[in-house]
């Protein structure tokens, strides 16, 4: 009986992983119009299922043990094993998560929004039950993944068809219809793309998303299954960049040097790494003139800086040097090659180090650093300085934000914003960090901290969960909580997790 439990539980679990990686991310209802609603509504009752049927058949299978233990106690007079989990069976991930899912439940007990607090502002239902399913998908996938590649696939051919989605609109080719109703000119036209929506969501996404094919890429040993995730790989890395949205460059740049990172202990890896790099150099000029050809780059959004520099030939030269290096690494000793690497991995950190500083000091300062991001900041350090102990401890409730902060006209009055944004309400900080703060208070920042941290050293030998961790973690500083990006992050680690427990590996 508890064979077919664990087997039944090990396909719902399957199911639910297939629809947060695939169906998820291609989910639209045939339009733009509120289609975080829509993802939420699908994330929300795919995952009260799922996560409830995995509850009531564990507490099913634990009773059991437990009834079928005393009969064997009774009847032999030995203690027997009662199936509740030994201590050894927990990690300080574990510990970490629950500690985050508890902070968030008492946030939304104490806060003066209840409503916003357990259910999460309109549009974007970050709540406590959303923090809660996100508990759940970590517990859930760690206890009960089967390990079976087709869930992995079914995401990645998600993204590929996310990515060729968004391609083909920017080549004026909305197979969808998701663009109809907008003119060229519109705020909407150049960035709600594919089928995620806003080019924001869609940097949170593939931020994680695209973890899958780059590891299986680096990693991969059957040839034709390699190829596939090295296409995969380099169409979402061009779609990251190309999107509009600046951290795309940084996440791009992020994931390349990780690989390149990894690629010192194993040169494998290196020379793949760099043939990651070549194509990305090489398809991101070609789809710029692609779009010249056919007339659509004003389809690429004004205010970033894709659109001027799709086309400078700087691509061409960083492709030639890439080839180079890919030749030099194929010819020299291994010795020779860890060299080149290192001296390759410091000078990229050295140039990426004063891009950013170059970049940083180039954009508006004050309130208007960052696209607007510089007042949210300065709001929600005021926010947080101005509550009571109470709140600071455990914040004024989960994407509650909004709702404290315009109630305040001290503080509100930083957010001034101008353009397509001008009196638009911010539900976040535009940073998670700072959100976290607010939200949820110094302990449900220090769980949040914790969960990174620890995930961190646990799962270090395990390129899938410290990429995701790094890329999610870059994203974060600019970014924030949202269905597409949140609950991958956790799917991740859930499968981390249940690695590490199924390789016998002591727990830390």
């Amino acid at each position: 009986m508890e064979s077919g439990r664990k087997e039944f539980v090990g396909l719902v679990c399957n199911i639910y992983m297939i629809l947060l990686a695939a169906a998820l991310p291609l989910y639209t209802r045939g339009s733009y119009n509120q289609i975080g609603d829509s993802k939420y509504l699908l994330f929300r009752n795919v995952s009260l299922l799922c996560i409830g049927i995995w509850l009531i058949m564990t507490a099913v299978g634990v009773i059991g043990k437990m009834i079928s233990g005393m009969r064997n106690a009774i009847r032999t007079g030995k203690r027997q094993d009662t199936g509740i989990p030994c201590a050894k069976q927990w990690s300080m991930v574990d510990s970490c998560i629950l500690f985050y899912g508890v902070c968030a439940f008492l946030s939304a007990v104490m806060s003066f929004y209840p409503t916003t607090a357990w259910l999460g502002y309109r549009e974007w239902y970050m709540g406590a039950v959303s923090q809660l399913l996100f508990v759940g998908i970590y517990f859930m996938v760690s206890r009960e993944y089967t390990g079976s590649a087709y869930p992995v696939y079914f995401g990645e051919a998600a993204l590929f068809l996310v990515t060729l989605i968004a391609f083909l609109q920017r080549f004026d080719l909305d197979i969808l219809g998701l663009l109809e109703p907008f003119q060229t000119t519109d705020w909407a036209y150049s960035h709600m793309i594919s089928t995620v929506g806003n080019i924001n969501w869609l940097c949170g996404y593939l931020s994680v998303a695209v973890v899958f094919p780059v590891v299986g890429y680096f990693y991969g040993r059957n040839k034709g299954k390699t190829a596939i995730c090295y296409g995969i790989s380099v169409s979402a890395l061009v779609l990251l960049l190309t999107q509009g949205s600046d951290i795309g460059m940084v996440l791009t740049v992020a994931c390349v040097g990780m690989g390149l990172l990894y690629g010192i202990r194993k040169k494998e890896v290196f020379a793949r790494s760099i043939l990651l790099a070549l194509g990305v150099c090489v398809l991101c000029p070609v789809m710029g003139w692609i779009m010249r050809f056919v007339g659509t780059l004003e389809m690429l959004p004004a205010d970033g800086f894709v659109s001027g520099i799709i086309l400078e030939p700087f691509w061409w030269g960083a492709a030639v040097i890439f080839a180079v290096l890919y030749v030099l690494q194929k010819v020299m000793s291994d010795k020779a090659v860890k060299v080149l690497n290192g001296t390759l991995v410091v000078t990229g950190v050295l140039a990426a180090g004063t891009l950013a500083i170059l970049y940083l000091y180039s954009i508006p300062q004050g309130a208007e650093w960052g696209s607007g991001r510089g007042g949210l900041w300065q709001a929600a350090w005021a926010a947080f300085c101005r509550v009571d102990l109470s709140g600071k401890l455990l914040g004024v409730g989960p994407d509650c934000f909004a709702e404290y902060i315009y109630n305040v006209p001290s503080i509100s009055s930083l957010i001034q914003m101008e353009g397509h944004w001008a009196g638009a309400v911010f539900t976040n900080a535009h940073n998670e960090w700072l959100n976290l703060l607010v939200n949820e208070g110094i302990f449900g920042l220090l769980a949040y901290v914790g969960v990174f941290a620890c995930a961190f050293r646990r799962y270090r030998g395990m390129p899938l969960g410290v990429m995701a961790l790094v890329l999610y973690g870059i994203s974060s500083l600019v970014s924030f909580q949202q269905v597409m990006n949140t609950p991958l992050l956790f799917l991740v680690l859930g499968i981390c997790e249940n690695r590490y427990r199924k390789s016998g590996t002591k727990f830390i």
